[in-house]
């Protein structure tokens, strides 16, 4: 043993018996100032102060009892600079090196931790049978001198942690079983054929490939298992099985609006555009509902299917709303030394008759108190937005409907100007449509 770990000894033998004399004292200390049966009837509170002091100073010498042990870490290249980078990122060997220092027994905790990551690491990318060594100083994790070569390391020096890794072998898929009838388009979309690396990213996505195409294809309450695999260790390869079930193909049945309180329910259906009778497509819900909430006066929408379609094949939707506040007011300002102040107001009803229409009040000053320009501009304009949907079009032929797209709309703006000082005026008047942008 060395003089520095004799000495940390010694010291921690003494304190341990510094705090043996002070507890043992303690009664004493209560006699002298008139305790009786180790209670105090004239000084509580200098009781309990003495109690708590003695507390916190063995816990702060509990505290200091094993100093942080610093070290450094290697972690040895594997086969690709995409596997060494998340080896990195998952190692707490290296990400808390740093940040949370620890303890001789906490290092060797830390390092034993990594191998079971280290290894999940490896196995993401297909190699099932690593083997991960790491090492303090050369010695394994499981040596039993390992700890007192530690605590006998000079205080402030650093450690040497090496991370040894041998892949294995890349297992690769040999057979793949699709259990269940499957319609050839959806079966084309899984992806998967034997030879390729067994990455289990890759087996998960091509699972969520299959239920996503089965699902599009109006097979609403198909099921995809998770996949059951089988490793042959000697081959070095892969056996997959998944269980598939279709289910009946559906179509959209009824659907029905919730949270509706001063939009009208004629212009959220035609704003929504699937209708009963069509083919189930997730990817065209998925549209409808961005395209009602583009309206503008909804700020939350969530379409739901039913759990079960109807004996006629047909699966219910309802749509939750909430509707955004209807009305707004933007303020805005800006100043510098040459132009001076400029500000600007507007007043916005997203929703003034229950179809999204959608009227703006604004008022703009520009040149206030500017030294650059004698001019002082002010601008005041109204714009109304209409946007149109079938709902609202009855009446108009069948080919205008079929024109006509979700997101156009009419827009009508008048804008007044004037400039000071030569007092011109200008008055604007625009009718337009267009594709909608809702604000």
């Amino acid at each position: 043993m060395n003089s520095t770990a004799a000495a940390r000894q010694a010291d921690a033998r003494g304190e341990n018996v510094y705090w043996k004399d002070l507890v043992a004292l303690y009664p004493l200390f209560l006699s002298a100032i008139g305790a009786k049966d180790g209670t105090l009837s004239l000084f509580p509170l200098l009781h309990r102060t003495v109690l708590v002091c003695i507390l916190f100073c063995a816990l702060a010498q509990n505290s200091n009892a094993a100093d942080p042990q610093p070290y450094n870490v290697t972690i040895e290249p594997s086969v690709s600079s995409d596997i060494d980078s998340l080896l990195n990122s998952s190692s707490l060997l290296v990400t808390l090196r740093d940040t949370a220092p620890v303890p001789p027994f906490g290092l060797i905790a830390r390092a034993t931790g990594d191998v079971q990551r280290l290894s999940s690491v490896l196995n993401s990318f297909g190699y099932y049978n690593p083997a991960i060594a790491i090492t303090i100083e050369g010695r394994p994790l499981d040596d039993p001198m390992l700890p007192p070569l530690l605590d006998q390391a000079p205080q402030g020096t650093a450690v040497n942690v090496q991370v040894a890794i041998e892949e294995g072998a890349l297992y690769r898929l040999r057979r793949i079983t699709l259990e269940g009838t499957i319609p050839p388009a959806a079966e084309q979309t899984f992806g998967l054929s034997p030879g390729a690396p067994a990455i289990g990213a890759n087996v998960a996505a091509a699972r969520d490939r299959l239920l996503t195409a089965l699902q599009d294809d109006g097979y609403a309450l198909a099921t995809v298992s998770e996949p059951i695999a089988y490793a042959d260790d000697p081959a070095a390869a892969i056996d997959i099985q998944l269980r598939v079930e279709t289910g009946p193909q559906v179509q959209i049945g009824s659907v029905a609006f919730q949270g509706l309180e001063r939009v009208n329910e004629s212009f959220a259906r035609g704003a929504f555009p699937l209708a009963e009778g069509e083919r189930f497509r997730p990817s065209r819900i998925e549209t409808a509902r961005r395209e009602l909430l583009e309206t503008g006066v909804f700020s939350t929408v969530t379409v739901r299917a039913a759990n079960q379609a109807t004996s006629g094949g047909r699966l219910a939707l309802t749509i939750e709303v909430q509707e955004r506040p209807r009305r707004a007011v933007n303020l805005g300002g800006a100043y510098s030394t040459d132009l001076g102040i400029s500000l600007s107001a507007s007043w916005t009803h997203r929703n003034l008759f229950g179809n999204a229409e959608q009227l703006i009040l604004s008022a703009a000053g520009t040149g206030l108190w500017g030294n650059a320009t004698d001019d002082v501009g002010y601008q005041f304009a109204a714009r109304f937005t209409l946007i149109l949907v079938p709902a609202l079009l009855h009446g108009q032929p069948d080919g205008f409907h079929r024109r006509l797209t979700r997101r156009q709309a009419v827009t009508g703006r008048v804008e007044i100007e004037m400039t000071r000082p030569q007092t011109i005026w200008a008055v604007i008047a625009v009718v337009d449509a267009g594709e909608y942008m809702c604000a």
